[in-house]
């Protein structure tokens, strides 16, 4: 028995049904896939607001060391999008904090409640979980928009700058 299998079974222990234990190991493991999760977005945010950065500023010289002209409303268009990846990678890279478990509120009604405690427990799990899962499916939903916007906003403003 290796010391995983310790650990699990001294944590099977200390609550009162075997099933209890299941679902707090399973929603442990969840959480912190979640947080894994959550990390891989934002260093994807963050790669798309450096990337936009760079492809700006490197525009903005091609332009004005080669008094490059642009299309106005294709060149426009392309540099609002660009503005628009950047600013949502930003969002999605400072809005982003998975919940790991309960709250301040939530531990203090752990320790008032006398009996049924594990139960409380494990629904503030279920809600963490619940609540995760929209943030992650909404920061990459985000990202997505970012990253056509980089994309799209690229080829506009090369576009404007080849016509």
């Amino acid at each position: 028995m290796n010391g995983a299998d310790q650990s699990s079974g001294v944590e099977a222990q200390l609550w009162s049904r075997p099933q209890h234990a299941v679902a707090y190991q399973e929603a442990r493991a969840v959480l912190n896939a979640q947080q894994q999760r959550q990390a891989n977005l934002d260093d994807k945010a963050l790669r798309t607001a450096r990337l936009t950065t760079v492809i700006v500023s490197a525009l903005i010289t091609v332009i004005e060391a080669f008094n490059v002209s642009v299309v106005q409303p294709m060149g426009y268009i392309g540099i609002v999008l660009l503005v628009v990846s950047f600013g949502v990678g930003l969002a999605v890279y400072s809005v982003s904090a998975p919940i790991l478990g309960p709250n301040a509120d939530g531990v203090e009604e752990l320790v008032e409640t006398d009996e049924g405690w594990e139960e409380i427990f494990l629904s503030q799990l279920e809600a963490a979980i619940s609540t995760n899962t929209d943030r992650l499916d909404r920061s990459s939903s985000l990202l997505l928009i970012s990253d056509v916007s980089l994309f799209v906003g690229v080829i506009l403003t090369l576009a404007a700058i080849a016509i």
